[in-house]
């Protein structure tokens, strides 16, 4: 047994999320990319693809790691915290590592955003 096996990929993780990004650029040009549909599936890609390429546990402690760095600095800059982005992202980060697509997860309605709702389910946090 070796530890170093189940270390984090963290700079894997942040490679994937900087490729995520152009690949949700370039599906949606016409989005936000702030919690509307193209947000909540870019969460959901970036998961998927981190557990297919670097580990579900990487993906586990990124997913959650983002979202408290939010926090952080939303905090350090004195700002409202955004709960509700929080808790919109984790949940869409979970649904991608449940092991279907990004694509299919949007289709099927089960991605979550805040405004304008996606497939009637946003304004949920």
């Amino acid at each position: 047994w070796d530890a170093r096996t189940y270390l984090p990929d963290l700079g894997g993780a942040r490679r994937l999320a900087g490729q995520v990004l152009i690949e949700t650029q370039q599906n949606f040009p016409d989005f936000t990319l702030q919690n509307d549909a193209a947000d909540a599936w870019r969460h959901a890609r970036w998961n998927e693809r981190m557990v297919n390429e670097v580990g579900w546990g990487t993906a586990v402690i990124a997913g959650y790691g983002h979202e408290l760095e939010n926090l952080y600095d939303q905090l350090r800059k004195g700002e409202r915290l955004r709960w509700d982005e929080m808790w919109m992202d984790l949940h869409n980060n979970r649904e991608g590592r449940s092991g279907r697509s990004a694509w299919d997860l949007l289709n099927e309605g089960r991605l979550r955003t805040i405004n304008p709702p996606c497939k009637g389910k946003g304004g949920l946090y």
